[in-house]
């Protein structure tokens, strides 16, 4: 057994085959009192005045003996630096300084003195950054590995980390390439003018939310469409609202105007016909909707729930809003339309090319006859989605599928949100029926389209966001829509498409053909052009 390395609350484990964790920690830890011991009788001594504060309970685990075979790592000396407690304290003492003092930016407090925004912590007050760069560093002055809590910062660092993702981190790249380039103040790219007779090869994602480290090995920049789209081309920015990165909704529309043949992305919102604001709300008390002296602004809410964005009311040249999770939905079921506002207009997910099965196994090499991935463990409480993974669990037991012919779990954190896990492609790819729903309080998900694009014959449960979309799916022809609440009309359905291959093949690849012909983040464009047109001021 390899040794435990801590490093202040974080505990690094040698790999274990053992299944069972907890009896994993009891065999190699003297501790089985001393949770309890904590809990009851030092909370006065914690250093946090909270019940079971980890680190009191790392401190009195480790001077007290209870661990063994442990490595410790001293302070900012190691592969993680915890700023956490100095970071905190550092935050609590500007901010009442500003408060006292009636300042506004209460960065300008700590910055140094040079002006420069690389030196957003004074070095001389504070020894915990190189001034030439900006980057948290180890004792020794050497850039810190991982850097551990560095949002208790608060806002003190804004204004590097945007400066980060704008160029793309280069420090992350070249640490002399990354001084060279602030030194000079060099602005990223700007296109000046549209490239109508770009191929593809030189379309980067311009947001500073979607960059290379983060793109899918097989993320192609390359529009699959041939047929040619009329009318006048526009500039579209990608507003950054100050919320950073929201991955998969980026990736969609990067793709999206990056390729369809009447768009092109600039990186300057003053370049731009057309202003994009692609909102998920996870932050939205943060977000900085784009300023009223922009014109044609586009909102696209991919929130989930049912209500409408909390600043819409200071966006004034609003030309289209857009609500992804356009429904309300009770335990699976449709209620009713989340607004009678016709301003508002239904929006959905779509395919990207990243989720593309390229090499379409026919269904007898496919491994799988059932897949079921939906997340299933105790701490999901996404009712109506743990019982159709119930559903799926008894028609195999009913039907005694053999082990090794039917997928039914969790693997990693599912395709878009988990840096694209190659395992998870490949069960999608050796899948024959693909069982999937949605949330049970609204439509729309990735876990569609990953399965669409695999080939599989779909199983979904029944959503109107499908049929509000141009060139709707059709159940049996494209998919298989089932009613959520009813287990016998499931079980039957999956029943006929498991001993009937050859029809349930050829369903799934109408379904694959028909996302890709119509169903890709460039069609959400066009979507989005044809309700705008006639709105624009140029």
């Amino acid at each position: 057994m390899g040794a435990f390395i801590c490093v202040h609350d974080v505990l690094l484990f040698p790999y274990t085959r053992e299944r069972d964790f907890l009896s994993f920690l009891l065999s190699h830890f003297d501790f089985s009192l001393a949770f309890y011991y904590i809990f009851t009788h030092l909370q006065e001594k914690c250093r946090i005045d909270m019940p079971g504060d980890d680190q009191s309970m790392h401190n009195y685990l480790y001077y007290t003996n209870r661990f063994k075979n442990v490595i410790t790592v001293p302070h900012r000396r190691g592969s993680i630096h915890v700023v956490g407690y100095h970071a905190a304290r550092i935050h609590e003492n500007v901010t009442k300084e500003a408060e006292e003092k009636g300042i506004h930016d209460v960065g300008s407090l700590v910055k140094g003195s040079g002006g420069r925004w690389q030196e957003w912590l004074d070095t001389k007050r504070y020894d915990l950054l190189d001034p030439h760069t900006g980057l948290i560093v180890n004792l020794d002055g050497s850039p810190s590995a991982q850097v551990h809590q560095v949002d208790r910062f608060g806002p003190l660092n804004y204004q590097w980390m945007k400066k980060m993702i704008e160029y793309n981190w280069p420090y992350n790249r070249s640490p002399e390439r990354g001084v060279a380039l602030f030194e000079a103040e060099a602005p990223p790219h700007q296109p000046s003018q549209k490239q109508a007779s770009s191929t593809g090869d030189d379309l980067v994602p311009t947001h500073p939310c979607l960059t290379k480290k983060v793109i899918p090995h097989n993320f192609s920049m390359k529009s699959i469409r041939t047929a040619s789209h009329q009318g006048r081309s526009y500039n579209v920015n990608l507003w950054d609202d100050g919320t950073y990165c929201k991955l998969r909704e980026m990736m969609l529309n990067t793709e999206g105007f990056s390729l369809h043949p009447r768009t092109y992305l600039v990186h300057s919102p003053d370049d731009a016909d057309i202003i994009v604001w692609v909102s998920t709300r996870g932050m939205w008390e943060r977000e900085v909707p784009p300023p009223n002296n922009y014109s044609n602004v586009v909102l696209l809410d991919y929130a989930d729930g049912c209500t409408l964005h909390q600043s819409l009311g200071q966006v004034k040249h609003l030309v289209g809003h857009f609500k992804r999770s356009f429904v309300n939905r009770i335990d699976g079921v449709f209620k009713h339309n989340c607004t009678t506002d016709q301003s508002v207009l239904p929006f959905a997910y779509s395919g990207v090319q990243a989720f593309i099965n390229h090499k379409i196994n026919s269904y007898k090499q496919r491994k799988y006859d059932v897949t079921n991935m939906l997340r299933n463990g105790p701490s999901i409480t996404d009712k109506r989605r743990k019982i159709i993974v119930k559903y799926t669990k008894s028609f195999v037991q009913k039907h005694s599928l053999k082990d090794g012919t039917y997928f039914i779990g969790n693997l990693g954190s599912q395709g878009a949100n988990s840096g694209f896990d190659n395992r998870y492609f490949e069960v999608l790819a050796n899948s024959k029926i693909i069982v999937t729903a949605n949330p049970a309080g609204w439509e729309g998900d990735f876990r569609l389209w990953e399965a669409l694009l695999s080939g599989a014959l779909v199983f979904v449960d029944r959503m109107a966001i499908l049929d509000w979309m141009p060139h709707s799916f059709q159940h049996k022809k494209h998919l298989i829509m089932y009613d959520p609440m009813n287990q016998t009309e499931f079980e039957n359905l999956l029943e006929y498409y498991v001993e009937n291959e050859a029809e349930a093949e050829a369903i799934g690849l109408r379904g694959y053909d028909h996302t890709l012909a119509h169903h890709m983040a460039e069609d959400r464009v066009s979507y989005i052009l044809n309700n705008i047109e006639s709105k624009l001021k140029l």
